[in-house]
């Protein structure tokens, strides 16, 4: 073995025949190619029936898939839905036309392009260490439920491994040899990843970073190896630079999902921490404890694996840990692979929310796997003293045993109902002819088509039309009243602490979601106060809905969850805590029982039934920017407040948008509340105006129901059943009541 290169270290010898035939390396070929076809095997048996459904990620892939077919649009340097390049989809889209436009079609590229990655992966391997390690790591990568899993998905983010094994491979060769024409294969590989899923936008990036070792390694031709540092940046910008026009014209939507996953950007405390430093901190805890000490807490996507299980197994586990430590010894030979597990790791995980996230890691799968190889060679090293042959035997067995369980846990989990649970809203295989052919059919006709969540909506009834509230009855071409309503009392004084979502029963009976006081204050129909509701359950209530029988559901903006309670005040169940609400802050009942919620901090709404079961989220269609507030129309829309940028969605029952209208611009926990009005209307108490307005679906004002001369930061708004509104003032600590005018 010759002295590490720039950081690498070459294996040479002659070539020998073998007692099979053939050379060393001849059969360590034979070997990988073997393990290739294994491990597309293992991809595509019954690719077209598991996983068991088709996802709302792979569903919203097809709707731009069938997109490009029928419309040609978006293009290749256009933005997709995520929003991400649309390269991509039309990668997905070729695959498919070889393939079909079937289930097993649309995963088929993650498939092959994830087997294919064994390759640059053993090369990678085997420039440090022996070739039983490399295979061995290799065989263990292929069956890893982790990369199997997104192996066996028609989602793009397993490409982005494919993308930075072949730039890191190139590298390589591109130091030991000095030739800019492999810096230019890197930059290329690069530019794939900039084109792909976010993570892929990272491999330029750790390329880079390895930089600094490069030039100190590179000895006398530093200035040749600084030249191909120029050659690979210069090859991946020109590359990509299609894609900028679009970008810089579309910043805001292209930067959207990013910034939604900013983890300085999420509302505070975070994680229980309120400064930069501190969310950093945690997040880098979190990261080392859920990728190195495998602590299975913390892995709560029922999607990407089974709840509670880190992404590998204890054994591989163990095997990364004495890589790590290793690869801290071999810090030449190692120092890409450090660099390209990194730089993606600590962006992906630390300056992300909701770490650890295994679907935007899956790009550093393949380098804790070169670590493990550099663990395994290390042990057949040690044992091979007292016999080589027993030692690769025994590697053999133990890397065949592992990957069968491996396989067996992956098969038996995403085959079972629970994750098919997780999965959901999905496209069901047996719908999965209708679902297409009635896309691609609206398509043809000049629609934009529709996501899944939009499909849920048509496929199982919506929620039964809503019951309008009495009221007078306005019109817009007159302009807003200022008489329609006349303030009728104040209920509440000296009881209430921080009121802010109401409800009222069919009796008259007043329902006040107390914040500060954790738990729901009742007023009678003649303003006398009854015994508060909850107390001791609550961290933080926000909003309450009167179910047909007298029950309530309390959403708790603190704990992320909806707490029904019974009418004299038992704990009946608590709703969407595994859902991973984010300081939910908006809650509409439907009149079929199903219940919607704005989760803020996730930026979706939830469509939860009775039982708490999750019918669907809607998340892509409106590209929600935390929404705080969510009405269900008499006709079965759906009015949204996103406070934040300052509007109002109004939504028909497919999930588009029929129009939007202003809000004044406030934060999303003391922003404006809706509620649902007499005669097509909305109720808009308005906090930063010291106003509630009555205006139509659309915006168009209606009433001005009170001003700052009556109220000074109106939060809850609901209507009695008599046509009473009643109207929360978190200043003054009281309910406000108004009765219609007499006509």
């Amino acid at each position: 073995m010759r002295p590490p290169y720039n950081g690498i270290v070459v294996r040479q010898g002659t070539p020998q025949k073998g007692k099979l035939g053939g050379s060393p390396a001849a059969r360590e070929r034979l070997g990988l190619a073997l393990l290739i076809g294994v491990a597309l095997a293992l991809r595509v048996v019954w690719l077209d029936r598991l996983p068991p459904n088709v996802t709302a990620d792979e569903a919203d892939n097809l709707w731009v898939i069938f997109r490009i077919a029928e419309t040609g649009r978006p293009g290749l340097f256009d933005l997709d839905w995520k929003p991400a390049p649309a390269f991509s989809m039309h990668l997905l889209r070729a695959f498919m036309a070889v393939f079909g436009e079937t289930v097993f079609g649309l995963r088929m590229a993650s498939a092959l392009l994830s087997a294919l990655a064994l390759v640059p992966f053993y090369a990678l391997a085997r420039r440090v260490v022996q070739a039983p390690a490399a295979l061995a790591a290799a065989g263990l990568l292929a069956t890893g439920q982790w990369y199997l899993h997104f192996s066996r998905a028609g989602w793009e983010n397993v490409h982005t491994a494919l993308y930075a094994l072949l730039a890191a491979w190139a590298l390589a060769i591109a130091l030991e040899r000095v030739r800019l024409r492999w810096f230019a294969v890197a930059g290329a590989a690069a530019a794939l990843g900039l084109y792909g899923y976010f993570a892929g936008r990272l491999v330029l990036p750790a390329l880079l970073a390895y930089a600094p070792c490069a030039l100190r390694w590179a000895g006398a031709r530093w200035r040749r190896v600084l030249l191909g540092y120029a050659v690979l940046a210069t090859t991946a910008v020109l590359l990509f630079l299609p894609q900028v026009p679009t970008i810089a014209e579309r910043w805001e939507e292209f930067s959207r999902r990013t910034d939604a996953v900013d983890v300085l950007r999420q509302p505070r405390p975070y994680l229980g921490e309120t400064t930069d430093f501190g969310v950093l901190r945690v997040q880098l805890q979190r990261t080392l404890a859920g990728f190195v000490v495998l602590d299975g807490e913390l892995f709560a996507n029922g999607r990407y694996g089974p709840v509670g299980q880190p992404p590998y197994d204890p054994a591989t586990g163990a095997l990364f840990a004495l890589g790590v430590a290793l690869g801290l010894r071999r810090w030449r030979a190692t120092a890409l692979w450090w660099s390209m597990l990194a730089v993606p790791l600590l962006a992906t995980q630390v300056l992300s929310a909701e770490t650890p996230d295994a679907a935007r890691a899956v790009v550093v799968a393949p380098f804790v796997y070169l670590f493990v190889a550099l663990a395994l060679d290390r042990l057949l090293a040690l044992a091979a003293w007292r016999s080589r042959g027993l030692a690769q035997l025994a590697l053999l067995v133990g890397v065949a045993g592992l990957a069968v369980v491996n396989v067996r846990g992956y098969f038996a989990w995403i085959a079972s109902p629970a994750a098919a649970e997780a999965r959901q809203p999905a496209v069901e295989l047996a719908e999965y002819d209708l679902w297409r052919e009635t896309l691609r059919r609206d398509l043809r006709a000049g629609g934009f088509g529709f996501n899944v969540g939009q499909w849920h909506a048509t496929r199982p009834a919506p929620p039964s039309v809503q019951p309008e509230p009495p009221g007078p009855r306005l019109s817009p071409t007159d302009g807003p009243r200022r008489d329609a309503y006349r303030l009728a009392g104040l209920l509440g004084e000296g009881h209430l602490r921080d009121p802010r979502g109401l409800s009222v029963d069919p009796d008259g009976t007043l329902y006040v979601a107390d914040a500060e006081a954790r738990a729901v204050l009742r007023f009678a129909a003649t303003g006398e106060p009854l015994p508060a509701l909850g107390a001791g359950l609550f961290g933080e209530p926000v909003g309450v809905a009167v179910r047909p029988g007298g029950d309530l559901d309390v959403l708790d903006a603190e704990t992320g969850e909806v707490v029904r309670l019974a009418p004299d005040g038992r704990l009946r169940l608590r709703l969407g805590g595994d859902l991973g609400m984010y300081r939910p802050r908006g809650l509409a009942l439907a009149a079929n029982g199903d219940l919607y919620v704005a989760d803020t901090g996730r930026q979706r709404l939830l469509l939860l039934a009775p039982d708490g079961r999750l019918r669907r989220a809607l998340e892509g269609a409106a590209r929600f920017d935390q929404p705080s507030q969510v009405v269900i129309t008499a006709d079965g829309g759906l009015l949204v407040a996103e406070p934040q940028r300052a509007r109002v969605l109004w939504l028909d029952g497919q999930g588009q948008v029929r129009a939007t209208w202003p809000l004044q611009t406030r934060d999303t926990i003391l922003g404006p509340t809706l509620a649902l009005g007499p005669q097509r209307s909305v109720l808009v108490a308005d906090p930063d105006a010291a106003s509630v307005r009555l205006v139509t679906y659309d915006g168009r004002p209606l009433a001005e129901i009170a001003g700052p001369t009556v109220m000074t930061a109106p939060a809850g708004v609901a209507v009695g059943p008599a046509g009473d509104l009643f109207v929360a003032d978190r200043a003054r600590r009281v309910v406000l009541r108004f009765a219609p005018a007499q006509p």
